[in-house]
């Protein structure tokens, strides 16, 4: 009895493992959604120092993402994605906090009632929102790195409230590239190494 039950224990715990193991294969195919946004938010905020426009900026390069996000999406159904109930709760969590951020983001920025405000809050939003989503998806998948890409969102978020402004533009810019842009090339090398090793094995 107390080995079955040692037994039953044991394949429970193999089960979760398998589980958070899938979870991070499923977040490593999505890594070029870190990628393209980091990049979508950089090329927005040269755009920006460039011609002092930021509805132009910020406008463009967040359409052009979605579109991108939305043919991406499309074309990816045809590939089989393992989808598992860690996977659906953590892309619950992206696709609340993006549509928060595009609430604030496009609705605020044309608001007559908050459209400067929103303008200032927003890449503090911003930070704050992608923190509390990899800190979710890090917490849930037990992953020390994403964590850390988590904290270091908050920190910069911080940062921003006590920076002068040229400062503050080159800490979200520097946070975009290291949270998004390298995080999600990693993800995207780790998914490489899997497909291959995947082939090697068959």
């Amino acid at each position: 009895m107390e080995q079955q039950m040692d037994r039953e224990l044991m394949q429970r715990v193999e089960l979760i493992e398998q589980m958070l193991a899938e979870g991070r294969r499923t977040t490593q195919y999505y890594g070029w959604i870190y990628l393209l946004w980091g990049v979508g938010h950089i090329t927005a905020l040269a755009i920006v120092w460039a011609t002092r426009n930021p509805m132009l900026a910020w406008g463009t390069t967040m359409t052009a993402c979605g579109i991108i996000t939305g043919i991406v999406f499309g074309c990816a159904r045809r590939r089989q994605v393992k989808t598992t109930t860690i996977a659906l709760a953590i892309g619950a969590v992206w696709w609340a906090i993006g549509i928060s951020l595009c609430i604030v983001g496009f609705l605020g920025m044309f608001s007559h009632n908050f459209g400067p405000v929103a303008m200032h809050a927003m890449p503090v939003f911003t930070l704050l929102l992608l923190g509390v989503a990899n800190f979710t998806s890090a917490v849930i998948l037990r992953w020390p790195l994403q964590l850390a890409i988590a904290l270091f969102f908050w920190v910069a978020a911080t940062a921003m409230f006590y920076l002068p402004f040229k400062a503050a533009f080159w800490d979200y810019a520097v946070a975009m590239l290291i949270g998004n842009v390298l995080f999600g090339l990693y993800l995207m090398v780790l998914e490489n190494r899997q497909n291959r090793l995947g082939r090697r094995d068959t």
